[in-house]
């Protein structure tokens, strides 16, 4: 199964553009892949981390320098990273049971793990990154920009308490 892949076929890491070290962009790609199967057996938690911090699945699914919402609303942090955490890297997007069977409510509809709103919180987790230092290598971690992170006024939710 091919969960935390990349599209390596795009033009945007070909071997004949340069990143912002000096290095042809497909090197990022294989330090992706070798980052993959160092975390292999390891925590998934650990691993899920790394591929958040990475640079190629930060360009892949537009999370690199992505900015906290503006003041007046009109610029909304990105929400493909958010959206593939809640989807493909972990919940999925329907409730299912320990047998693997999806959960139906009295209706017969499919219930939802999330909702658009719990995309859109998760999306300003994932604000303020950008390449490390003065770099944009591919193959050096992220890091956060203070000024772009958006931490203000987010709360999460653990059962039935919320935390702030």
């Amino acid at each position: 199964m091919q969960i935390l892949v990349i599209n390596d076929e795009a033009g945007i890491f070909s071997s004949d553009r340069i990143d912002g070290s000096g290095m042809p962009r497909f090197t990022g790609v294989c330090d992706y892949y070798d980052m993959l199967i160092e975390q292999s057996f390891g925590n998934y938690r650990t691993l899920l981390g790394d591929v958040a911090y990475h640079p190629v699945m930060g360009i892949f699914l537009t999370h690199k320098d992505n900015r906290k919402p503006s003041s007046d609303g009109l610029l909304l942090p990105d929400e493909s990273f958010a959206r593939e955490i809640l989807q493909l890297f972990s919940l999925g997007e329907y409730r299912t049971k320990i047998s693997g069977g999806l959960v139906r409510d009295r209706g017969g509809n499919l219930i939802q793990n999330y909702t658009i709103g719990d995309i859109m919180a998760l999306a300003r987790v994932f604000t303020g990154l950008r390449s490390a230092g003065d770099s944009a290598s591919l193959r050096e971690p992220m890091e956060l920009s203070a000024s772009d992170r958006d931490c203000e006024g987010l709360v999460f939710r653990q059962g039935r308490r919320a935390l702030r």
